[in-house]
């Protein structure tokens, strides 16, 4: 959920998602994930599932799963949604959590890197985050917690959560201090933090509140679209907060290019691949990441993969597909 609402922040992406980009009568759709690292296509009906909850109580039905903010029509996240259900099995499994990092790798198929800030080198991530904002990579981060986001940490926010990462700014106060902030948004579309800077810390003045980005009013608006703004400090992994954050390379506007390899029917043995940088890739000064060759290796997704392909045959031990 949090990388759809990630990507939902550039349309053009979302536009790219679907191969069949108009209502038709039909109703089919066609979308493209990237798996094990190469696009696919998937295709889905409009058929979605209705809580009938809400008309007994004398309301419009809605959407059990992901549904329209403030009931505007906009369907492609339910479609989206149901799409994504279908390639890992069932909605109820895609929707049962995961990572940021998983969720933008196979919608826009960007290399991303995960960052576990501690006091040494909070300086030097905070500018990262800024520059990957400059360049206009898709960013997120998560909390710990154990796998249950129904419990709160110190900083009031969901345990074992994602977050959309929207922007890094400073603000400067009366006193020529500067104040290094990160804004964040919870895809549940609220918000319950209370750590310091939260919408009810008196620090806030109107000429602070001048200095957020989107013209945000932390005081009175965002908390009814899950948004929050707080000091980079709370990144620190072991600060009971943000635990990591995280910037896709969105790259594609720039000409890269992809190339991919299967390897099938694999056994235990060593298998070496080896692979050509051309001739004409040059290094570039543009931009605040230069030109890069970015290496992943993946496999399929878990849920996608029969239980018994994780049982070896001596032993019972259990093994589990990753990407690098």
């Amino acid at each position: 959920m949090s990388a759809m609402a990630t990507v939902g922040e550039v349309p053009e992406l979302v536009h790219n998602l679907f191969t069949t980009p108009e209502d038709n009568l039909a109703g089919v759709y066609g979308l493209q994930f990237y798996i094990r690292g190469k696009p696919w296509v998937v295709d889905v009906d409009d058929a979605l599932v209705w809580d009938t909850w809400y008309a007994r109580c004398g309301m419009d039905a809605g959407l059990v799963y992901a549904t329209p903010f403030d009931h505007n029509g906009d369907m492609w996240g339910a479609i989206l949604e149901k799409a994504w259900g279908k390639v890992k099995g069932s909605i109820a499994v895609s929707g049962a959590g995961g990572y940021v990092a998983t969720g933008l790798r196979s919608l826009v198929g960007a290399p991303y890197y995960m960052y576990y800030a501690d006091e040494s080198d909070l300086d030097d991530i905070f500018q990262l985050i800024q520059d990957a904002d400059a360049a206009n990579f898709l960013m997120g981060a998560g909390t710990d917690g154990g796998g249950n986001d129904q419990e709160s940490n110190g900083c009031g926010i969901a345990k074992s959560h994602a977050y959309s990462l929207i922007t890094a700014f400073t603000m400067t106060d009366s006193s020529n201090d500067r104040h290094d902030m990160l804004m964040f948004r919870n895809p549940w579309g609220t918000t319950s933090y209370g750590g310091q800077w939260s919408g009810h810390d008196p620090m806030w003045t109107d000429e602070l509140v001048a200095q957020v980005p989107y013209g945000l009013d932390p005081r009175t608006e965002g908390s009814a679209d899950g948004i929050f703004v707080m000091p980079k400090e709370n990144i620190i992994w072991d600060s009971g907060c943000i635990m990591d954050v995280g910037v896709a390379h969105y790259r594609d506007g720039e000409g890269y290019t992809d190339d991919w390899f299967d390897a099938t029917d694999m056994d235990e043995e060593t298998h070496v691949y080896t692979f050509s940088v051309p001739s004409s890739a040059q290094p570039s000064t543009d931009g605040p990441f230069p030109d890069a060759l970015y290496v992943t290796i993946e496999s399929y997704y878990s849920e996608v993969i029969p239980m018994s392909c994780f049982e070896e045959a001596s032993g019972g031990n259990s093994w589990h597909p990753t990407y690098v």
